[in-house]
């Protein structure tokens, strides 16, 4: 999900998206040809500074709710920079990168479609299509090798983490079955066939062989 209002005091972020979990908010903002001398983060409770080349420093703030600063971190690649926010109130999940939340815990977001949405829709979502997106960099559908394993893999646990048990084993067997190239949390579907092997466009799929 992108939080397209996420802004410092002067100048809007450049392209963005977050994930969050109970413990963290992942905060991916895309940018060519970085280089991690180039980018600095300060971490506060409340905010953060982030500077970018060729750019006004960033004031980022006031986070929803407050972040452990010796935790939070980030991590720089030529097309983006990751940075992970630890949350101080475990569970509660944030509307987006910035705002005043709840202190009893409870969103959604008045202005957030995703969050208004019951569990069960919310249970329909493509997941596949999103581990697809999260390999591939937004910008310019450039892969991102430094991170799209790892980007795969942190959606998958947030997925699996938050899923009911029939959906975790739609999960599983979608994913061993189709040698990891479809994702589904539809059980009813999924359980009552075989996944089948779906190589990305231009790849052909082989067995292994010894």
């Amino acid at each position: 999900m992108s939080d397209s209002q996420a802004s410092s005091s002067s100048n809007p972020l450049p392209r963005h998206d977050f994930f969050q979990s109970d413990e963290k908010f992942t905060l991916s903002i895309f940018v060519k040809g970085l280089k991690p001398e180039d980018v600095s983060v300060s971490f506060r409770e409340r905010s953060m500074k982030l500077t970018l080349p060729n750019a006004s420093p960033y004031d980022i703030s006031p986070f929803p709710h407050p972040i452990d600063t010796e935790k939070s971190t980030y991590r720089v690649s030529p097309v983006k920079v990751e940075i992970v926010l630890f949350k101080k109130d475990l569970g509660i999940k944030w509307s987006g990168l910035t705002g005043e939340g709840d202190h009893d815990g409870g969103f959604p977001s008045p202005h957030s479609k995703e969050e208004t949405t019951p569990a069960v829709a919310r249970q329909k979502k493509d997941w596949s299509k999103l581990a697809d997106e999260a390999i591939k960099s937004p910008v310019d559908g450039e892969t991102d090798p430094a991170g799209g394993d790892e980007a795969v893999n942190d959606l998958f646990k947030n997925i699996y983490a938050n899923a009911d048990e029939d959906s975790r084993r739609a999960m599983m067997k979608s994913m061993q079955e189709s040698g990891g190239t479809t994702l589904s949390t539809n059980w009813g579907d999924i359980g009552k066939k075989k996944t089948e092997i779906q190589p990305p466009t231009g790849m052909v799929a082989k067995k292994y062989e010894m």
